[in-house]
C-alpha cells in the first residue's frame, strides 16, 4: 500500500492551468479564514462569542473559518 502525499499531490495537480487558477483563486478566502482562526483562538474565544462581538451568527463564523462561505472583502 502507498502512502499519500498531499505536496506531491499538489505539485502534480498544479500543471492543470484549470487546477491552477482556481487554487490561486481561492488563496485569499484561505488567507482569511487562517487568519480568522488564528486571531480566535490567541484571543481564546469561541464562535459565538466571535460571532456576538461581529453581530453575525456562529453558523455564519463556522462558514468562513472551513472556506465554505463566499465572504466579500
Amino acid at each position: 500500500m502507498t502512502k499519500y502525499n498531499f505536496k506531491k499531490h499538489l505539485q502534480e495537480s498544479l500543471k492543470n492551468p484549470n487546477f491552477q487558477k482556481i487554487w490561486k483563486e481561492s488563496e485569499p478566502e484561505y488567507k482569511l479564514s487562517c487568519k480568522l482562526i488564528e486571531l480566535r483562538l490567541k484571543n481564546k474565544m469561541s464562535q459565538m462569542e466571535l460571532a456576538k462581538k461581529s453581530n453575525t451568527t456562529q453558523a455564519i463564523i463556522s462558514r468562513i473559518e472551513s472556506m465554505s462561505a463566499n465572504p466579500s472583502f
